[in-house]
């Protein structure tokens, strides 16, 4: 075998090598990065790079309670939160309360920044509040505790930004059921992922004269009708036929929300073309998620 064959032969066999340790993603995949349980929610064109949300944030405002009492007490007797505690305690949800700053303190440490906070891509967003609290010498825990969270993940995580939200509901969540069903079959394999329902991002957007962040939500619309029904009349002493309201579902869906301004400022945005009733899932307020995520 002369010297050009044995060196084709190398080279072949070098490139299978290659190939063989290239690794190859796909959406939906479970992956782990810096120790975290992932879910790739977009692959690049050679299918070995691309991004993951991470782990998930429940920032909670109560002053009275410690993550794990917070838990215990406001999420573990409710049927309809009945995951979350438990993927919690499983390590799979991080909980942190979220400090409520004075007025003044609102706009001497946050409000200068917010109007920068505009970009689509979390990673962005996480950048400019790191500079912003490293140079104004802010303390980034208290002031943004759910990106101080996300930095201390690791190198490059970062808060999902409207892009990365918008991909992880639009590719992985789906709809409630859905996530309803994977967080139980995640349950079923040992909690090896936590899918939140409603998440808010790091993208800003002005909204009420002001900078309120997005958030994406599971949202009912309703009908309101007027319906007799025998009700008990207590001055005539009988059963009289009365008009009642009676809510009606109409439909249900994800939603963009505005949060941060006051709650009628979030309720007149409704005005467009919604029906004549609607309402973020129950827990849209109480339970504030955020998702990092990471590029991979």
């Amino acid at each position: 075998m002369n010297i050009l064959k044995r060196t084709l032969i190398m080279v072949a066999a070098l490139c299978c090598t290659l190939g063989t340790w290239s690794q190859q993603y796909e959406v939906g995949q479970l992956i782990t990065l810096n120790g975290h349980n992932c879910i790739v929610v977009e692959v690049d064109s050679t299918g070995e790079h691309g991004l993951a949300a991470g782990p998930a944030l429940m920032l909670y405002d109560s002053k009275k309670y410690t993550p794990e009492k917070y838990v215990e007490k406001k999420c573990h007797g409710d049927k309809k939160t009945k995951h979350a505690p438990r993927f919690f305690w499983a390590g799979r949800l991080g909980c942190m309360q979220m400090q409520k700053l004075s007025e003044d303190e609102e706009e001497a440490l946050k409000t200068p920044i917010l109007d920068s906070l505009t970009s689509a891509h979390g990673a962005d967003n996480q950048r400019i509040i790191l500079r912003y609290c490293k140079t104004k010498g802010v303390d980034m825990e208290r002031v943004f505790p759910a990106h101080y969270w996300a930095d201390n993940l690791g190198d490059d995580w970062f808060v999902g930004g409207d892009y990365e939200v918008r991909k992880y509901i639009n590719l992985i969540s789906l709809n409630k059921q859905n996530t309803a069903n994977l967080n139980q079959a995640a349950i079923e394999n040992e909690y090896s992922y936590f899918y939140p329902l409603n998440i808010h991002t790091s993208t800003h957007r002005m909204y009420s004269k002001r900078m309120c962040s997005v958030s994406w939500l599971w949202t009912y619309h309703f009908n309101i009708k007027q319906k007799l029904q025998m009700q008990y009349d207590v001055v005539k002493k009988k059963m009289v036929n009365k008009y009642v309201e009676v809510k009606e579902l109409n439909s249900e869906q994800y939603e963009e929300w505005y949060v941060g301004a006051s709650f009628f400022g979030n309720l007149t945005q409704g005005g467009k073309e919604r029906s004549s009733y609607y309402d973020p899932d129950y827990n849209w307020q109480r339970y504030r998620y955020y998702l990092a995520f990471k590029r991979f």
